[in-house]
């Protein structure tokens, strides 16, 4: 118990110390997008998994973020959006190299929180403290402290642990973008060390999400949601996914409230859901929904759900264009190329029901 204590102690002692302030908080790196200024169309990029591989052999996951991060330099969009999956067990180092490496590139960059970054006992607090500390409801020391110890958790009514990462919005050029947090850190201890893993999202985030939508509506807004895991896809996407028979906490395609997000996201004319997790390229369209999975940053490539346009195994980064009434045109960037693979070429046509 001293131990965890000590080790606690340490961690938020010097959290936040020692790093610049390039791209994180997200709150100062969206201030940065908003005084931009908005130009038709305004260009926004998504990659995800960039995390290293466990199997020696593999190729190097920082030599290819690294080529994509040039990559994107030269491209310029205003924003990317890094679906999670940065870390290995989510270690305070891991988040040091992660830093250390998009605190040099000159482009805005918003992370959701990937099951990687959570193994670890400090790495939910680690990506809140850096990258959400102005946007997150306050904790305070104590709350922090007692969260450590006692690892208060509901799954079914969303009761979270004051230092866990929590979902945000903003909004930009007629969009609304709001990120969620899929997979939490379990209270239940790896005998192989750190912690498992759940995969959900709770009442009380569905219940948020339907209420940001809903207000996204009234101002006229087009939507985009992103999430690491991605959603439970009948017919087509149906493992390694929110729902999957053997995700925690089962039955999971009950408690992941997986089927309860797709409606919402059709319900409310969502143009883009953005997701990683699975190491490939995938597009689909499902319910009216454009459903994106990108985990082509670095981490091993996996079989790719379908063969081209519509998906593939390679490295690559996501390019999006969107207009102000609602068109959104994507290109497949591969590894190191500056010219769009025009094979995987794709529009995102404005939702039905609006001008």
């Amino acid at each position: 118990m001293l131990r965890k204590f000590l080790f606690f102690m340490v961690v938020f002692a010097t959290t936040g110390t020692g790093f610049s302030h390039e791209n994180h908080p997200v709150s100062k790196v969206i201030e940065r997008i908003k005084s931009r200024g908005v130009s038709y169309p305004f260009r926004f990029a998504f990659i995800g998994d960039s995390r290293k591989s466990f199997r020696p052999g593999d190729p190097d996951a920082d030599s290819i973020f690294m080529i994509h991060l040039r990559v994107l330099e030269e491209l310029n969009p205003v924003f990317v959006i890094h679906g999670g999956d940065f870390c290995m067990r989510g270690y305070r180092s891991e988040y040091e190299h992660f830093l250390s490496m998009i605190d040099s590139f000159d482009v805005n960059l918003l992370p959701v929180v990937g099951n990687h970054e959570l193994y670890a006992p400090e790495g939910p607090y680690m990506f809140r403290k850096i990258f959400q500390s102005e946007i997150c409801p306050p904790g305070g020391f104590w709350n922090h402290l007692k969260a450590f110890f006692l690892n208060p958790f509901n799954v079914s009514k969303g009761v979270r642990r004051f230092s866990d990462p929590c979902d945000y919005y903003f909004d930009y050029g007629g969009y609304r973008f709001i990120f969620l947090v899929d997979n939490h850190q379990s209270p239940k201890k790896n005998p192989k060390g750190g912690y498992y893993v759940n995969y959900y999202l709770s009442e009380k985030q569905i219940k948020w999400l339907e209420q940001k939508l809903k207000e996204a509506d009234s101002l006229g807004l087009f939507k985009v949601v992103v999430a690491h895991v991605p959603p439970y896809i009948p017919g087509h996407n149906t493992k390694h996914c929110l729902g999957a028979s053997y995700y925690y906490p089962k039955p999971n395609y009950e408690k992941s409230h997986t089927k309860e997000f797709t409606d919402l996201l059709t319900k409310y004319h969502v143009s883009l859901g953005l997701f990683s997790h699975q190491h490939l390229y995938d597009r689909y369209v499902y319910n009216g929904v454009t459903y994106i999975v990108s985990g082509g940053a670095g981490a091993p490539l996996k079989r790719p759900l379908q063969g081209p346009p519509r998906g593939g195994s390679f490295y690559h980064i996501v390019l999006f264009e969107a207009d102000s009434t609602g068109y959104i045109k994507g290109h497949i960037y591969k590894l190191g190329e500056t010219e769009p693979d025009t094979t995987f070429d794709f529009v995102v046509p404005p939702p039905v029901g609006t001008k």
